[in-house]
């Protein structure tokens, strides 16, 4: 009785390992090619890390219709805002100071959503900031970029891809490590 006890379990146990063996190199494949594709996946993940910056129609103050796009080929900092907003009043100085220094290498597009120009010129006059304003007067750009709370900044690269999309109040160190990203 022990001795058949015995050979059942040396059976089942060649068995077992015959199996592992015609398994094992299908399963071995497949766990390559499912950690290849990972990889790949990853990969890809990388390189498209950064999504491309829409399209969308500004205007400058005496009207005239401006595409995000006629930016394309030097970094762009783009910044909605609103007089109303105290968040925004409080980091236009830094957004002042930005463009003064890094305005010859980066577009400065400062987008205002007030209702209108005249607000929003009267604004930047009396506090006299130089950085190029421009509307959002379809807010067509505001709802494009998904826009619920302002002051929102982008910053997007040379070759068009968005590399920082936040809302909030940033500060002069914020900005200027915003900066040297796109840079």
């Amino acid at each position: 009785m022990k001795n058949k006890s015995l050979i059942i379990i040396a059976i089942i146990f060649v068995a077992v390992i015959a199996l592992a063996a015609i398994i094992y190199p299908s399963l071995s494949e497949k766990a390559t090619e499912a950690l290849e594709t990972t990889t790949n996946a990853q990969n890809s993940e990388a390189t498209a890390q950064y999504p491309a910056a829409q399209d969308i129609k500004i205007f400058d103050a005496e009207s005239n219709e401006i595409k995000l796009s006629e930016f394309y080929g030097k970094p762009i900092i783009l910044n909605f805002w609103a007089t109303w907003c105290g968040y925004c009043i409080q980091e236009m100085p830094d957004f002042e100071e930005a463009y003064k220094n890094y305005g010859d290498d980066i577009h400065f597009l400062i987008v205002n959503t007030d209702d209108g120009i005249k607000t929003g010129e009267a604004f930047i006059e009396k506090q006299g900031y130089t950085f190029p304003t421009y509307y959002d007067l379809e807010y067509s750009a505001t709802i494009t970029y998904g826009i619920t709370g302002i002051p929102r900044t982008i910053a997007i690269d040379a070759d068009g891809n968005i590399r920082y999309n936040r809302s909030g109040m940033l500060t002069a160190e914020a900005l200027e490590d915003i900066i040297k990203m796109i840079k």
